[in-house]
């Protein structure tokens, strides 16, 4: 009997073997004393993410319908009043003062 897919959220350390069905979402080289490897964040339907390094076994079979994975931003004035969780990193790219319009 094939194992039942499981999600990402549900993984722990209770066993060594898990089959769930993921994409990637995101992917970069590492190099630590001059050996190279990559790294990936993957994304399953739930949206749930997981990061994997070395040791992990993975096979193509493309039959998922994982969509991409959604960004969730902090709002500005979450990050101003300091309403958000601090054990992610924030990174403000802009912010936008006020809007202007100009009519030709």
């Amino acid at each position: 009997m094939a194992k039942p897919v499981e999600r990402i959220c549900d993984i722990n350390g209770g066993k060594e073997l898990w089959k769930v069905s993921i994409r990637v979402h995101h992917k970069w080289n590492v190099i630590i004393h001059n050996k190279e490897h990559f790294e990936m964040i993957f994304v399953d339907k739930a949206g749930d993410d997981i990061h994997i390094t070395r040791g992990a076994s993975v096979g193509d079979n493309n039959k998922h319908d994982i969509p991409a994975k959604l960004l969730v931003f902090t709002g500005f004035s979450d990050i101003i009043s300091g309403n958000y969780n601090k054990d992610v990193l924030i990174d403000v790219i802009a912010m936008i003062e006020g809007t202007t319009t100009t009519t030709l």
